[in-house]
């Protein structure tokens, strides 16, 4: 009977304590966690399915091991809404499956789990990996299957992504080679696990990895060692009262190991009060067997038969528990199942509105899209016209500074040529002047040389002065200015003599009647005449300014 007891707590509840660890609950944590009616409360409220399937996974794993059938039916819930609007599939796969373990029904938690992995391959989710492997590995060696729960761990070990998950991959490795009977590699493992509890600092790891430490000493004989690290835990005095009874039961069976008979009295009678208090069901059946071992050892029979038969009474209590449990679990299966066919009608209903809903939706996006469509072509349209618009415009625009920029460059040789013409008309000035000059000698000196020299210089000057070379030179400045001015001139005004061309000409260039005056050698009272009778010859009427009219019409 004693061997019995030490390797069911030294095999199966350090297993089931790393597997909680690992899916992150506790008996400690659900005291801590929100109150059940928070949580329907919120699922009671919550719109979204997304929202909802996230608060009844909560809900499920609150009642995971305080309520178990209560965790399944609304882990059933969960897995059926998530398959619905594909949305954390997978989470709600790996809880169900962890349900089906708590159940004992392993081919139904491994369906799942499996399920769950081909879903986070698929979708790339590896951070789900470390949790299906876990369980998957539990579920292998729970059933005796050790190679495969090595392997499935190990996978669990390689994808922990955070403390959580490392400690308890680490742990259960250590549990694999417990298993597997190699105590170097359950010595590395525990030893890696208390390591990373000490770096977070998280007290509880603490002391729940030296008790995992005492159950490896004490299970490989090293007892004292093994009381060493109870001792530790004892003084980490653990929040979680489970563990704390856990590792006093643990300290009085060490005691009865080492024959410290009172001291194991003590302490398990302390473990048993603790159990008692929090009704810890399963521990109270082990601490009443201890006491019965640790009386019968120091010759005490009464007390030794008392406990026993408390350990016998309490064992029958919790089969015909857990006979109750499953009845109702196949009650509850049965109810579920009658609900699923109920659901499952209400699901082709809701399917056949969801199609029409869909149906209505993509009629709508059609419509829209041809709208947008031709909304988007007016707008382009409209943006196409209003670019070309500004293209005129700029186009325009830049005609109109070419035209600026001719008419500055037709002034500037017009400039040119009034300067010429200006330069000409002084220079025939002086030449005028010398001439006068020169006649007033001839008048005065009767030399025959000297009258001979001044008669040729005469003769030079004169020919410098002659009008027809003026205008041939302003006339050559002017055509390259104005090169269709005097065709056009005379082909609309016929029988225009030379010197009316050139009053044209100098009007052309803005000549006042001085300068034209001086340019044709005659007074500005002949040019002014002469404008009038060019004025009527050309039937320019007389309201008209007439250099007005040749800048504008020619």
């Amino acid at each position: 009977m004693k061997n019995f007891s030490f390797i069911s707590r030294r095999i199966i509840l350090p297993f089931y304590f790393s597997f909680i660890c690992f899916v992150n609950i506790s008996y400690a944590a659900s005291e801590v966690d929100e109150e059940i009616s928070v949580l329907h409360e919120q699922l009671n409220k919550a719109n979204q399915d997304s929202t909802r399937l996230s608060i009844i996974l909560e809900i499920s794993n609150y009642y995971l091991y305080n309520d178990l059938d209560s965790s399944f039916i609304y882990a059933k819930m969960a897995y059926k809404l998530s398959k619905s609007i594909e949305y954390k599939i997978e989470k709600a796969a790996v809880l169900l499956g962890n349900v089906y373990c708590m159940l004992d029904d392993y081919v139904s938690s491994n369906k799942y789990l499996f399920e769950a992995y081909d879903i986070a391959r698929k979708t790339g989710n590896t951070k789900q990996y470390a949790s299906i492997f876990n369980s998957l590995g539990t579920n292998y060696l729970v059933i005796g299957d050790y190679e495969n729960g090595k392997k499935y761990i190990t996978l669990a070990y390689e994808n922990s992504y955070n403390y959580k998950s490392k400690i308890a991959t680490t742990l259960n490795l250590g549990q694999v080679y417990m298993h597997l009977d190699d105590s170097s590699k359950v010595n590395e493992y525990f030893e890696k696990a208390l390591g990373l509890a000490i770096k977070e600092n998280n007290q509880n790891d603490i002391a729940k990895m030296y008790n995992r430490l005492g159950d490896f000493y004490f299970y490989y004989g090293n007892h004292s060692k093994g009381l060493l690290y109870y001792n530790k835990c004892l003084k980490m005095n653990s929040s979680n009262s489970y563990i704390n009874m856990v590792n006093i039961h643990c300290i009085s069976t060490t005691y009865l190991y080492l024959g410290m008979f009172n001291e194991g009295i003590k302490t398990a009678l302390k473990a048993d009060s603790i159990a008692e208090a929090e009704d810890f069901l399963d521990k109270r059946i082990e601490t009443c067997f201890n006491l019965s071992c640790l009386y019968d050892s120091i010759n005490k029979p009464d007390l030794a038969l008392e406990y026993f038969r408390k350990h016998s009474a309490l064992k029958d209590s919790i089969f015909n528990t857990e006979k109750a449990k499953q009845i109702n679990f196949l009650n509850i299966k049965f109810e579920t199942a009658q609900k699923e066919f109920q659901i499952a009608d209400l699901e082709k209903e809701a399917k056949f509105r969801r199609l029409l809903s869909i149906l209505y939706i993509v009629v709508g996006f059609l419509i829209s899209s041809i709208l947008f469509y031709m909304l988007r072509s007016y707008r382009q349209k409209n943006k196409i016209l209003s670019l070309e618009k500004e293209r005129i415009s700029q186009q325009q625009e830049k005609e109109k500074l070419e035209k600026k920029r001719l008419k500055l460059e037709l002034l500037e040789k017009d400039r040119e040529i009034l300067t010429n013409v200006l330069q000409i008309s002084q220079q025939k000035e002086d030449f005028t002047n010398v001439r006068s000059e020169i006649e007033k000698i001839l008048s005065k000196d009767n030399s025959d040389k000297v009258l001979d020299s001044f008669q040729e210089l005469n003769t030079i000057i004169t020919a410098k002065i002659k009008l027809s070379d003026d205008w041939e030179h302003i006339k050559i400045h002017f055509e390259k200015v104005h090169p269709d001015f005097f065709s056009r001139l005379k082909s609309e005004f016929q029988g225009l003599t030379q010197n009316d061309l050139k009053l044209c000409a100098y009007s052309k260039l803005r000549f006042s009647s001085k300068e034209i005056s001086r340019l044709l050698n005659i007074n500005p009272r002949s040019v002014q005449v002469s404008r009038y009778r060019l004025k009527k010859k050309m039937n320019i009427p007389e309201d008209i300014n007439f250099d007005d009219f040749i800048e504008e019409r020619l």
